[in-house]
């Protein structure tokens, strides 16, 4: 497993992003209680203005949103969750903030974990949510509890997070005009909504 720390360091050099928080998530304004079930992956998102938004493919990969003037790489990182709100296992793109409090977590000695899902639970408690102003705090369970077995089973049989992001920038190369080997995303697909996991 990962050691998120060192992920974050990586992640850093790769998509040239400063260590702050931002952006979007969709989890709802409160309390959202999660098992974190997979290994998560970055992506990085260009916000050209307006709704006007690029998937980063990595400057050293050709993206072409990487100039002076350009506005810095918005990172997420993507991985499966299970939301206990909607009762579904669903992916999920969590900021820096979120990723930097779960490598604080991994790192501490209550609540070290090394490897996923997750043996606990997670409540994220969101403030301001779909804002700039955004913050978010993480509340992890006071015990470790094994993931349901329909979870896994339903876990088992979805594509790899790397496979869904792979997916993306594929299709963000092919609108940009890059030549993509063995390509077949459809022009016609839009984001991470229309990219099926299973």
């Amino acid at each position: 497993m990962k050691n998120l720390n060192e992920m974050l360091e990586e992640n850093k050099k790769t998509y040239g992003f400063q260590s702050k928080g931002g952006g979007w998530f969709d989890f709802q304004e409160g309390a959202n209680k999660v098992r974190i079930l997979s290994e998560m992956e970055i992506i990085g998102s260009h916000y050209l203005g307006g709704k006007s938004v690029r998937t980063c493919y990595g400057k050293d990969e050709g993206c072409p949103q990487h100039t002076e003037n350009s506005p810095e790489v918005r990172p997420k990182w993507m991985m499966y969750v299970y939301n206990y709100l909607t009762k579904q296992l669903e992916i999920a793109r969590f900021p820096y903030t979120i990723v930097q409090m779960l490598a604080d977590l991994q790192a501490s000695e209550e609540y070290h974990f090394s490897e996923f899902p997750m043996p606990y639970d997670i409540t994220l408690n969101v403030k301001n949510a779909k804002t700039k102003e955004v913050e978010y705090t993480i509340v992890p369970a006071r015990a470790n509890t094994p993931t349901e077995q329909a979870t896994l089973d339903e876990l088992k049989d979805k594509k790899p997070i790397s496979f869904v992001i792979e997916r993306i920038k594929e299709k963000q190369r092919i609108a940009d005009g890059v030549e993509v080997q063995g390509a077949d995303v459809k022009e016609k697909d839009d984001g991470v909504e229309s990219i099926d996991p299973d």
